[in-house]
């Protein structure tokens, strides 16, 4: 990406990655690790002033080089939320002269749409039983209250059978293998037999981890924290059958597990070399292993002048952010920048997630109801196959207010994050965006 943009990466809240509370062990600490929706976009607010203060020659006093936000998943809050507070600034215009929009991708946006995209991303690749899912969507698809999928005994039962059924897969990237251990110890190790870094494993919570040591084992991180909060009970049902797994005494979720050693090795002889379609399109199920470890370096710590205490993970129980927000929807802010700024936006999509499916985002993006100025129709890239390969698709609103505009684009066969799963073609999406063709 940096090949056409100068890149600032955040982590937030703080607590994430390398980032930290310099309140030690007092009382200051639990209230700095405390966040929401709102304090999380007001931080990052401070924090891009604060870069444009530090490097002033991209700001407004130097070339004013164009701004924009991007981000993933739960991005689909921090994003519009920071943008919203960023447009609305009347304290301080350095900042908002320069953002000219946003991008986010497989964003969380609609509660309510979410559920249905995730259940019908199931269904559509048929990964659960018709009954199962008629069922769900006669009695529960069709509400539009989000206490339905939450709340209500009925649906919340056929929802987290419906994930049991599912299984082992990756619910992130159905369609793509999932990086499995060896359940026959509590600790994994890495095919040379050595240990994995600290924090390769997380648990949603103290508890969990005593409870279920290599409980992640069953479940990615992203995995284990997405239900914590969305399926709390399913979450309990899984961290218990890991104890049961552990002591051989029932099956993985879903049904039989065959337990594979993880590892560069057992990946590589996996891979069918007659094949070479994986490796090129450059994702590897293993790389939050390898990019834990390569994190954790303390060579890699003192270049990024992180704390060389800092344990880097893929997620974190540090947070204690204020979930209630995530019932929040987004759709009002977009009506809020398509009217009244000249913002351009852009919402991708992986067409292989369930948890964000594109089935959810496209019902929410069409009932915004602005007109359409570029047609649905697909998009190509070049691969070693030749030219011509469908990319995915894309369509273009334009908004009320003069210059303002929304674009949908799919990556097709792309997981939860284009970028991880398909990298070429989370290049293009973005090289599109940042140079105007999109």
């Amino acid at each position: 990406w940096s090949k056409v943009a100068n890149m600032l990466y955040i982590e937030s809240p703080t607590g994430v990655g390398y980032s930290y509370s310099e309140a030690g062990d007092s009382a200051d600490t639990t209230d700095d690790y405390k966040s929401g929706d709102a304090s999380v976009a007001k931080d990052n607010l401070q924090l891009v002033k604060s870069f444009y203060d530090k490097f002033d020659t991209f700001s407004s006093d130097g070339n004013g080089n164009e701004f924009y936000l991007s981000a993933e998943s739960y991005g689909g809050h921090y994003i519009p939320t920071l943008a919203k507070i960023m447009v609305e600034d009347e304290e301080d215009d350095s900042v908002k002269d320069l953002f000219k929009g946003f991008l986010v991708g497989n964003p969380y946006t609609d509660p309510v749409e979410n559920m249905r995209g995730m259940f019908g991303a199931f269904w559509g690749q048929q990964l659960v039983p018709a009954p199962m899912y008629t069922a769900w969507i006669e009695n529960c698809g069709d509400s539009d209250s989000v206490n339905t999928y939450y709340d209500d005994e009925y649906c919340s039962t056929l929802e987290d059978d419906m994930f049991d059924l599912v299984g082992d897969v990756d619910w992130y990237g159905l369609g793509y293998p999932v990086c499995n251990r060896d359940l026959s110890s509590d600790t994994a190790s890495h095919a040379d037999g050595s240990a994995p870094p600290s924090g390769s494993t997380v648990f949603a919570s103290a508890k969990d981890s005593e409870m279920a040591s290599g409980f992640n084992q069953v479940l990615s991180s992203q995995a284990a924290q997405m239900l914590k909060h969305t399926h709390p009970r399913l979450h309990k049902r899984v961290a218990e059958r890991w104890v049961e797994l552990r002591a051989g005494g029932a099956e993985a979720v879903g049904g039989n597990y065959v337990a594979t050693p993880r590892g560069v090795a057992s990946l590589a002889a996996s891979v069918d070399t007659a094949d070479g379609s994986q490796s090129k399109l450059g994702y590897d199920a293993c790389v939050v292993d390898y990019m834990t470890e390569y994190l954790n370096k303390d060579e890699v710590k003192s270049a990024l002048h992180a704390e060389s205490s800092a344990s880097w993970s893929e997620c974190t129980a540090k947070v204690l952010y204020d979930y209630t927000s995530q019932q929040d929807y987004m759709e009002a802010l977009y009506k809020q920048f398509l009217e009244t700024t000249d913002l351009r936006i852009m919402v991708f999509s992986g067409d292989d997630d369930s948890i964000c499916s594109p089935l959810g985002t496209q019902n929410w993006i069409w009932k915004l109801g602005y007109s359409v100025v570029d047609d649905w129709a697909a998009w190509y890239y070049k691969s070693e196959y030749g030219s011509g390969q469908v990319g995915g698709y894309h369509v273009k609103f334009n908004g009320t207010e003069a210059g303002s505009s929304l674009t949908f684009v799919t990556a097709h066969g792309a997981g939860h994050e284009v970028s991880m799963y398909q990298p070429l073609k989370g290049f293009m999406l973005f090289k599109n965006f940042v140079k105007g063709i999109w």
